[in-house]
């Protein structure tokens, strides 16, 4: 595999490949490959193993080269320390415009070791503030649509809790209806153009279920402890409060998590279908 870095990177890079060559990197380097070429300069640091190493710019910080081969281009140069980790008996040339002797070192290959960046805990404060910023704008966004189409919503919603697993249907067809629709365009090669609309009427059919589906669950949740069906705006800026945070908290359970959001979002999308669309072979009476 090739791996070829043509725009700038204004932060850190870490690339594999079989040949890799990079631009201008605006943070530390590391690259694993079969021959590595550094064609721009780097911010940080680098990190290299490879059979093969050219560098032909600056590096501003160390850098940790283990190879066979090393060459230095004409504009080479390291402004840290240079570590090379060679095989016995091996040496490689290093010019003294790319580096002083007295900042290199060398070391066995077997002590390969490169730089390490240092651990960054996790803000616990500002995850509870993005899940808290994010329930509130998903409960804003459901309450507003709630007050522009309340009865189309509250046929959405009765659809969705009185067969949640037909509408879970029809918003997978939904969805692969547009997908595949994506990819037979792409085949007429003008289409391709099209694909980025696709992928945008995709990503807002996929918001607009779960935004859906988010009330819906909320109202679902209030009627299972005995209260109404909402009535006045404050209690449906209450279902959707509620349904969104207990689908937030759900999310975040590993790997079952995505699983009910991504049912939330289809069985949502299905009640919109549904109501858009009234696909005749549902049989379904209307709500």
């Amino acid at each position: 595999m090739y791996v070829t870095l043509v725009a700038p990177v204004s932060g850190d890079a870490s690339l594999l490949g079989y040949r890799i060559e990079t631009g201008e990197i605006g943070g530390d380097l590391r690259a694993t490959g079969s021959e590595v070429r550094i064609e721009g300069p780097v911010a940080g640091y680098a990190a290299v193993t490879a059979e093969r190493v050219v560098l032909e710019a600056e590096v501003a910080g160390e850098m940790h080269v283990a190879a066979r081969e090393i060459e230095f281009g004409r504009n080479a140069r390291i402004g840290g320390h240079l570590f090379l980790y060679e095989a016995e008996g091996e040496a490689a040339e290093v010019p003294a415009s790319v580096i002083a002797a007295d900042r290199i070192t060398r070391r066995e290959v077997e002590e390969w070791e490169p730089p390490m960046e240092e651990f960054q805990p996790i803000d616990a404060g500002r995850v509870l503030a993005s899940f808290i910023a994010g329930i509130i704008g998903l409960t804003a966004l459901a309450t507003l649509v709630a007050a522009l189409i309340p009865e189309s919503l509250a046929e959405m919603r009765r659809r969705l809790l009185a067969a949640p697993f037909g509408s879970l249907w029809i918003g997978f067809l939904g969805q692969s209806v547009i997908v595949g629709a994506m990819v037979v365009f792409a085949f007429t090669i003008i289409g391709i153009f099209a694909i980025p609309a696709f992928v945008l009427l995709a990503m807002v059919a996929g918001i607009a279920g779960y935004v859906v589906g988010v009330y819906s669950f909320g109202v679902g949740l209030l009627m299972a402890f005995g209260r109404p069906e909402p009535g006045s705006i404050g209690q449906k800026a209450l279902s959707a409060g509620v349904g969104a945070l207990v689908a937030g908290i759900i999310g975040a359970i590993p790997f079952l998590g995505w699983l009910f959001v991504l049912a939330l979002s289809l069985a949502g999308l299905g009640a919109i279908v549904e109501k858009l669309f009234r696909p005749r072979f549902l049989g379904r009476t209307s709500y």
